[in-house]
């Protein structure tokens, strides 16, 4: 009986366990504890992942820093830097975190950007349930050299000053040894000449002008062409100059260097010539009138009126390199001609009704040359000249009187014969007068 009571029990049991509702929660528990202990596994070995990537990310920054400031590097060196600079600032635990991957440094040919990139495969915690022993970690950085250009104007001191000490000794240095200041100048310049070069990606990225802090400074002749010589100012004409047509040749000087006579001051006097730009007082002298070539010359500016028309320094002990020409507008021509005649004698003798020969004799005589002249108006083409080829004339013959003799019957006739022939030559006199064109010639 007991053992069917038991059967009975069981089966009861079993046809009710379909339609049970209790005990639900903690099976479902049971089953979904599985993905949500991955889950939580995943959420940490990311959040992990996260931070080994801005960790490596730093470091990388700083590597490309360290070779961002020299960009002179090869290839190779850079990298050694890079991997140098990210060891020493990744710092993750390479045991909990792994080990990354050496960098990696790309730069195109000629590019001014650089690449910089790593990985590691950080081990994992709680995602190793479902078989996930590592995960894959990448960082990149990229650096920019040079967006703009950059020019850098160095001024100078080389004046005695510099050879100190003592400081009032004489320059050139006699002796420009490392304890001179000017010696310690030198070796800054060179040295920010040396950083800003390795600062450039391309030629052109920088430029330096040196000034030497000094009035006058001596280049040599050699450099007159070089294009960094700039000769503008020195072959400029004097600014706000007008000069009258009336004025030319054995004119009053149009300039002057005060405010006398009523005249507006230019601040410099006509010179003879326009050597005074060289600076030498005996190469041209002051003159009060125009010399005969016409050339109006200014000399050494005195910087008290005449200055530029927008302003700024006066040009004190400036020389001025050129002269003011001064062409006719008109001129009067005069055009002359002469006349020579020669005369040349000959020997003639003829025999009956044949054929007259007549000798040359030695001597010829010319008449004294007479001249005649006209005046016209006439554009300029330049100072005297001869026009043509001499003018020779048809010649004109006449005979002496005849001296026959006859003789066997045979008749001899002997006389002198002249031939006069004139000669004529054209000139013509250009004499320039006013008024004037007036242009500057450096």
């Amino acid at each position: 009986m007991g053992v069917v009571i038991m059967l009975r029990l069981a089966g009861l049991r079993i046809r009710a366990f379909p339609k049970a509702v209790r005990g639900n929660i903690a099976m479902i528990f049971g089953l979904s504890l599985i993905p949500i202990c991955v889950a939580a596994g995943v959420g940490l070995d990311m959040s992990r992942a996260m931070i080994t990537r801005a960790r490596m990310g730093a470091a990388l920054d700083a590597a490309g820093l360290a070779i961002g400031s020299k960009p002179g590097m090869t290839q190779d060196e850079m990298t050694a830097l890079a991997n140098q600079y990210f060891m020493q600032n990744y710092t993750a635990d390479a045991h909990v975190y792994g080990q990354p991957a050496k960098v990696v440094v790309n730069r195109p040919d000629g590019a001014q950007t650089i690449t910089l990139s790593t990985s590691v495969e950080m081990p994992t915690t709680l995602m190793r349930v479902v078989g996930l022993d590592t995960m894959g970690v990448a960082a990149n950085s990229q650096i920019t050299w040079g967006q703009t250009k950059l020019w850098v104007s160095l001024v100078l001191d080389n004046t005695g000053s510099m050879c100190g000490p003592p400081s009032n000794a004489s320059f050139p240095c006699p002796n420009p040894a490392d304890t001179t200041k000017i010696y310690a100048l030198q070796q800054a310049t060179h040295n920010l000449l040396n950083m800003l070069k390795d600062a450039a990606a391309n030629n052109g990225d920088v430029l330096v002008s040196i000034v030497p802090f000094s009035k006058d400074v001596t280049v040599g002749t050699s450099y007159a062409g070089a294009d960094w010589i700039d000769w503008t100012d020195w072959e400029s004409a004097p600014p706000n100059v007008t000069i009258a047509g009336s004025v030319g040749p054995g004119s009053n000087c149009p300039f002057t260097d005060s405010s006398n006579n009523r005249k507006s001051p230019y601040g410099y006097y006509c010179m003879s010539n326009s050597s005074s730009d060289l600076g030498d007082s005996s190469a041209a002298t002051k003159v009060s009138k125009v010399p005969a070539s016409g050339l109006i010359c200014p000399g050494v500016d005195n910087g008290n009126y005449n200055k530029p028309s927008n302003g700024g320094f006066a040009r004190a002990g400036h020389y001025w390199n050129g002269c003011y020409d001064s062409v006719p507008t008109r001129t009067f021509v005069s055009t002359s001609k002469r006349t020579t005649t020669q005369t040349d004698k000959s020997a003639c003798t003829q025999v009956g009704s044949g054929t007259i020969s007549c000798t040359p004799q030695s001597s010829s005589t010319s008449s004294p040359s007479t001249a005649t002249s006209t005046a016209t108006q006439s554009g300029y083409s330049g100072d005297s000249v001869t026009v043509g080829d001499p003018v020779v004339g048809t010649p004109s013959q006449s005979d002496g009187n005849k001296d026959c003799n006859t003789k066997r019957g045979v008749t001899t006739c002997t006389w002198t014969r002249t031939v006069k022939t004139d000669t004529s030559t054209s000139t013509v006199t250009n004499t320039g007068v006013g008024p004037y064109d007036h242009s500057w010639i450096v």
